[in-house]
């Protein structure tokens, strides 16, 4: 993939299997950074079987599907990261409300 702040690696543990893709993003707000990230993933999940994907890293986004119910910020750009993982049927790793960035007591790193 060719997007800033983000890498991408498959591995396989044996050729019986298909590789997982695993994808780390620095998510930098108001850049088009998630919606390139979404083309790429449509591109690419497209041509490749994949035995899991995993996307995590630190997103620098807060919504209601991941936030302590308690904080009610919503980021626009949540949204886009939203549709990607609901198209390629991704569901969030952390229980709702873990608190990922203790400062402001609020979840901006995913998996």
């Amino acid at each position: 993939m060719e997007i800033p702040d983000t890498v991408a690696i498959a591995i396989q543990l044996n050729q019986e299997q298909h590789p997982t893709l695993l994808i780390n993003v620095y998510n930098t707000k108001h850049t088009p950074q998630l919606a390139e990230l979404r083309t790429q993933l449509r591109k690419h999940l497209r041509n490749n079987t994949y035995n899991g994907v995993i996307i995590a890293g630190d997103f620098n986004l807060h919504h209601p599907l991941w936030n302590p119910p308690s904080y009610h910020a919503h980021d626009p750009e949540a949204d886009i990261l939203i549709d990607v993982m609901s198209q390629i049927r991704l569901k969030p790793m952390l229980p709702l409300g873990t608190i990922t960035f203790p400062r402001a007591k609020t979840a901006i790193d995913l998996v």
